[in-house]
This record gives C-alpha cells, structure tokens and sequence, in this order.
C-alpha cells in the first residue's frame, strides 16, 4: 500500500509532481487550469488533474472533461443565438411573402 500514489496532493506535491515552484502552482490555480477539490479540506488537488498538466493524460481526464463542458455551453449558448436568429429572419419572410400576396391580390 505504501507504493500507491495517492488520488488527492497538496500545493507542494503538486509542484513537485510538475517540478516548478509553488507560485507555478497558485499561478495555474488563479488561470482556472488547476481547480482545487471542493470538499477535501485544505487546498488539495486530484492526481489525475496535475497527470493532465504534464501530458499524462487518460481518455476523459477531469481537466479535459471541465474544458470540454466548458466548450459545449460556449456552443449550446452560440446555437441560441443562431435560432433567435434565424426566427427573426423566418418571421421577416413570411411577413414578406404575406405582404407580396397583399400586393398581387390588389392588381387582380
């Protein structure tokens, strides 16, 4: 057991684990690539979190799992715009064509 790396670092182990200094650390915390864990005591990070800094990466690591939600309500937000839009320009059509109904029936 004494072998096990452990699932949760502080400050310094991470900074070791990354060899820069702590203020590395604080630095990479501040710029949101580095979030510490809610509910451990103390600023602690998760392994697999600074594993992603240094390239380490599995499949879905936390940090590109938060990067990706991240980009999908970037994305849903931009898809609601877009179909705001597009309503405006479908309403601005049909009053168009209405209006171009209105017309011919005049001349008939």
């Amino acid at each position: 057991m004494d072998n096990m790396m452990p699932l949760v670092v502080d400050r310094f182990e991470a900074a070791k684990l990354l060899n820069c200094s702590v203020q590395s650390i604080d630095n990479l915390k501040k710029e949101g690539k580095l979030k510490p864990l809610p509910d451990v005591p103390g600023i602690r990070f998760a392994l697999k979190d600074i594993e992603a800094l240094a390239g380490i990466e599995s499949e879905y690591s936390p940090f590109q799992y938060r990067c990706l939600k991240e980009e999908n309500e970037q994305l849903k937000a931009r898809i609601k715009q877009y179909k705001k839009a597009l309503s405006k320009v479908r309403i601005a059509l049909e009053v168009n064509a209405i209006r171009e109904v209105d017309d011919e029936q005049q001349f008939i």
